[in-house]
């Protein structure tokens, strides 16, 4: 896992992802017996913040924290989530990577690099699954 701290770029999406409230206690629960999935933007979010300008592909997925660190027996961390915890895919795309960008928030890497091609509405279809009998929690989804 890499960290991109410090950068200029890494840093405006630190201060975008700032508006995101983590503290809350909301998740996707993500469980062993088949792929949960999401698409975004979805069709309400394309309504109230569409722009007509094409998403770049820059998927950002943040962890949901447990209290006061201890976690549930069967919840994964995001570590070992993708590291054979669990399985992750972008458009049909394998998720082959994370690296971090700070407060349990991580880009979604292929084998190609960061960025990711839309299907042809330009939406990005997210699927997860964990695996041998655990589950993770995911707070929030980003796509620049």
């Amino acid at each position: 896992m890499k960290s991109l701290k410090g950068t200029h770029s890494t840093n405006v999406v630190l201060a975008l992802l700032s508006l995101l409230v983590l503290d809350y206690k909301d998740y996707f629960y993500v469980r062993d017996d088949g792929w949960g999935h999401l698409t975004l933007p979805n069709d309400s979010e394309l309504s109230a913040y569409g722009t007509g300008e094409a998403l770049r592909g820059v998927v950002v997925v943040c962890f949901s924290s447990c209290d006061w660190g201890h976690c549930p027996e069967g919840s994964v961390s995001n570590e070992a989530f993708l590291e054979g915890g669990g399985l992750m895919e972008v458009n049909g795309l394998h998720v082959s990577n994370i690296t971090e960008l700070g407060d349990g928030c991580f880009f979604l890497k292929n084998e190609e690099g960061h960025l990711w091609k839309p299907d042809n509405k330009g939406r990005f279809q997210i699927r997860a699954k964990a695996e041998n009998k655990t589950y993770v929690r995911l707070s929030s989804f980003v796509v620049f």
